[in-house]
């Protein structure tokens, strides 16, 4: 037979390699082209950012996670600015995003700062919330002592650790009220005599007003000052407190005996009680020996008038007899 001799079996199996390489290569970039169209398809995934780190003059690329959404901490308040020591506030902070849309605050952590303090020995003082810690949007606050106070609160997004920091709220602690003076313009006084009271005060949240008690008969007020005429003659003792705007009272009071005694006649100059006495006594016993003069006169003055009635009527022979009327010697027995 003639012909081309048969290939030899290492030419064979080069012959299947080559087949098999190029049937793989064929898969392969298959797969690519299938990859490509459904990312085409579906939408790339979105873009990546890296940074490159510097690692002893040679460079290598870190993916960067995708930036968080940004947001904002609004509306941070009070419900109360100006407080009294021991009184119990609360502020709140609210958690929006660009649009405004408030957020679920139970995704972000928050740290207070400017907050008042938890002081050993005084209940209820320092800031409490819902979580421990004071990571909380809502706290409800007690001041231990007087000041101003400048709080404000950072959010932390704990699923993209973005951070943003409230503007700053001012609240101002006032001490509790407490009396300084009271004055009474007359301890001694009597009816019908205008008396002052006048009471000061400092601390407190204002107005102040003033509670007053046993005041006199007639007398009213609850000012830091005020004047009332007594009705009613008595010993008094009089304390005041002072009340601020919120009800809360002065830890003291202050108190001023009064005492207030019927009204007497002034006496005229140069006479006393004895030399009145003699006065009046002098005018009486004139008065008397006058009324005693005037009935004796009266008596007289009837007396005669009788005598001289009982003369007119007695009988003439009773008399010694009258004269005749012709003027001759009267007749009868002589004498």
């Amino acid at each position: 037979m003639s012909g081309a001799p048969p290939p030899s079996p290492s030419v064979l199996g080069r012959t299947k390699r080559f087949a098999l390489c190029r049937s793989a290569f064929a898969l392969g970039a298959i797969a690519v082209v299938a990859v490509f169209l459904v990312g085409t398809l579906w939408g790339a995934p979105a873009p990546v950012a890296h940074r490159d780190i510097g690692l002893g003059g040679a460079s290598r690329s870190v993916a960067l996670p995708a930036t968080p959404a940004n947001f904002s901490l609004v509306n941070l308040t009070a419900n109360n600015t100006t407080v009294d020591v021991s009184m119990l506030f609360n502020v709140s902070v609210d958690v929006v995003n660009l649009t405004g849309s408030a957020l679920n605050a139970s995704n972000y952590t928050f740290v207070w700062s400017g907050l008042p303090a938890y002081v050993p020995g005084v209940p209820g003082s320092g800031c409490y919330g819902v979580n421990p810690g004071n990571d909380s949007s809502v706290l409800n606050c007690t001041a231990a002592s007087a000041g101003t106070l400048h709080i404000s609160v950072t959010a932390t997004n704990f699923t993209s650790d973005q951070s943003n920091t409230s503007s700053t709220l001012t609240i101002t602690v006032n001490p509790l009220p407490a009396l300084t003076s009271f004055q009474v313009s007359e301890l001694n006084s009597t009816l019908g005599t205008q008396i002052w009271f006048n009471a000061t005060a400092t601390g407190g949240t204002p107005p102040l007003t003033f509670s007053y008690t046993g005041l006199p008969l007639g007398c009213r007020g609850n000012t830091t000052s005020f004047s009332c005429t007594p009705t009613r003659a008595g010993a008094y003792t009089v304390t005041v407190t002072a009340v601020d705007a919120y009800g809360f009272t002065s830890s003291t009071t202050l108190s001023a005996k009064v005492t207030v005694t019927t009204a007497t006649k002034t006496s005229t100059p140069g006479i006393g009680t004895t030399g009145w006495s003699i006065v009046i006594g002098i005018i009486v016993v004139g008065a008397l020996a006058t009324i005693a003069l005037l009935l004796q006169a009266r008596r007289e003055e009837r007396a005669g008038r009788m005598g001289m009635e009982e003369a007119r009527e007695q009988p003439p022979e009773e008399s010694g007899g009258a004269p005749p009327m012709d003027g001759s010697p009267p007749t009868g027995p002589p004498g």
